[in-house]
Protein backbone atom coordinates (compact mmCIF):
# COMPACT_ATOMS: atom_id res chain seq x y z
CA UNK A 1 0.00 0.00 0.00
CA UNK A 2 1.77 3.48 -0.90
CA UNK A 3 1.39 6.41 1.14
CA UNK A 4 0.21 9.65 -0.24
CA UNK A 5 1.72 12.81 0.80
CA UNK A 6 0.17 16.30 0.62
CA UNK A 7 2.16 19.64 1.02
CA UNK A 8 0.27 22.79 1.04
CA UNK A 9 1.88 25.92 0.33
CA UNK A 10 0.45 28.93 1.65
CA UNK A 11 0.06 31.89 -0.93
CA UNK A 12 0.36 34.82 2.06
CA UNK A 13 3.48 36.06 3.93
CA UNK A 14 5.69 32.78 5.12
CA UNK A 15 5.49 31.62 8.91
CA UNK A 16 8.30 30.47 10.87
CA UNK A 17 6.41 27.20 11.36
CA UNK A 18 7.16 26.26 7.50
CA UNK A 19 10.22 28.79 6.59
CA UNK A 20 13.48 29.05 7.22
CA UNK A 21 14.33 32.11 8.70
CA UNK A 22 17.07 34.34 9.86
CA UNK A 23 17.27 37.37 12.54
CA UNK A 24 18.71 40.02 11.32
CA UNK A 25 20.26 42.75 13.86
CA UNK A 26 21.32 46.22 12.35
CA UNK A 27 24.05 47.70 14.44
CA UNK A 28 25.48 50.12 12.48
CA UNK A 29 24.17 53.25 14.19
CA UNK A 30 21.53 51.96 17.17
CA UNK A 31 19.52 49.85 19.02
CA UNK A 32 16.89 49.34 16.21
CA UNK A 33 15.01 45.67 17.08
CA UNK A 34 15.62 42.72 15.04
CA UNK A 35 13.79 41.55 11.59
CA UNK A 36 12.74 38.21 10.37
CA UNK A 37 14.00 36.94 6.92
CA UNK A 38 12.53 34.53 5.55
CA UNK A 39 15.43 32.21 3.41
CA UNK A 40 12.73 30.84 0.73
CA UNK A 41 13.42 31.44 -2.71
CA UNK A 42 16.75 32.82 -1.55
CA UNK A 43 19.41 30.72 -3.26
CA UNK A 44 22.32 33.24 -3.33
CA UNK A 45 24.35 35.60 -1.75
CA UNK A 46 23.03 38.28 -4.26
CA UNK A 47 18.76 37.03 -3.62
CA UNK A 48 19.57 37.40 0.15
CA UNK A 49 21.79 40.83 0.09
CA UNK A 50 18.43 42.20 -2.26
CA UNK A 51 15.97 41.15 0.77
CA UNK A 52 18.50 42.27 3.46
CA UNK A 53 18.01 46.10 1.17
CA UNK A 54 14.71 46.25 0.85
CA UNK A 55 13.82 44.85 4.51
CA UNK A 56 16.00 47.81 5.75
CA UNK A 57 15.19 50.34 3.21
CA UNK A 58 19.21 50.42 2.09
CA UNK A 59 19.89 51.56 -1.50
CA UNK A 60 22.65 50.14 -3.44
CA UNK A 61 25.30 52.98 -1.89
CA UNK A 62 25.24 52.42 1.28
CA UNK A 63 27.70 50.72 2.94
CA UNK A 64 26.96 47.91 5.29
CA UNK A 65 28.85 44.51 5.88
CA UNK A 66 26.52 41.14 7.32
CA UNK A 67 28.36 38.96 9.45
CA UNK A 68 27.81 36.14 12.01
CA UNK A 69 28.00 36.30 16.02
CA UNK A 70 31.30 34.82 15.71
CA UNK A 71 31.94 37.69 13.43
CA UNK A 72 32.21 35.60 10.20
CA UNK A 73 31.18 38.08 6.68
CA UNK A 74 28.77 36.39 4.56
CA UNK A 75 30.11 36.74 0.74
CA UNK A 76 29.32 35.00 -2.02
CA UNK A 77 32.04 32.57 -1.22
CA UNK A 78 30.82 32.06 2.41
CA UNK A 79 26.90 32.54 2.35
CA UNK A 80 25.78 28.66 1.43
CA UNK A 81 28.03 27.80 4.36
CA UNK A 82 27.29 30.57 7.03
CA UNK A 83 23.75 31.33 6.68
CA UNK A 84 20.91 28.45 8.13
CA UNK A 85 17.74 28.75 9.67
CA UNK A 86 17.13 30.54 13.20
CA UNK A 87 20.55 31.93 12.77
CA UNK A 88 21.47 35.83 14.41
CA UNK A 89 23.04 38.14 11.76
CA UNK A 90 24.07 41.78 12.07
CA UNK A 91 24.70 44.50 9.82
CA UNK A 92 27.52 46.74 10.53
CA UNK A 93 29.94 49.01 8.75
CA UNK A 94 32.57 46.54 9.13
CA UNK A 95 34.07 43.48 10.59
CA UNK A 96 35.53 45.00 13.33
CA UNK A 97 32.90 47.34 14.12
CA UNK A 98 31.67 47.71 17.72
CA UNK A 99 27.89 46.12 18.63
CA UNK A 100 26.20 49.26 19.64
CA UNK A 101 23.88 47.72 21.52
CA UNK A 102 23.02 44.06 22.97
CA UNK A 103 21.29 41.58 20.82
CA UNK A 104 19.75 37.90 22.00
CA UNK A 105 21.36 34.78 20.21
CA UNK A 106 18.55 32.22 19.92
CA UNK A 107 19.36 28.49 21.44
CA UNK A 108 16.96 26.18 20.69
CA UNK A 109 17.33 22.72 23.02
CA UNK A 110 15.59 19.73 22.91
CA UNK A 111 16.86 17.34 25.48
CA UNK A 112 17.21 13.74 24.62
CA UNK A 113 14.47 11.66 25.46
CA UNK A 114 16.15 9.20 27.52
CA UNK A 115 17.45 12.23 29.77
CA UNK A 116 14.56 13.29 30.80
CA UNK A 117 12.85 9.86 31.22
CA UNK A 118 15.77 7.79 32.65
CA UNK A 119 16.74 10.78 35.07
CA UNK A 120 13.42 10.46 36.44
CA UNK A 121 13.66 6.84 36.97
CA UNK A 122 17.70 6.67 38.67
CA UNK A 123 16.35 9.08 41.48
CA UNK A 124 13.07 7.19 41.93
CA UNK A 125 15.63 4.00 42.34
CA UNK A 126 18.36 5.95 43.78
CA UNK A 127 16.31 7.03 46.33
CA UNK A 128 15.51 3.46 47.76
CA UNK A 129 11.93 4.25 49.57
CA UNK A 130 13.37 7.20 51.59
CA UNK A 131 11.41 10.48 51.61
CA UNK A 132 12.32 13.44 49.33
CA UNK A 133 13.66 16.61 50.80
CA UNK A 134 11.44 19.28 51.98
CA UNK A 135 12.24 22.61 49.71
Amino acid sequence: MASKTTIEMDAGEPSEHNSAIVFVYDRRRGNAPEKKIALAGLFSYEAFKAKIIEEFGLTQKDHFVIVTTTRQEVTNETYDNLVEDRDTLYLLFSVKQELSAPAQERVDYQPHYDTLVKSGMYEYYASEGQNPLLF
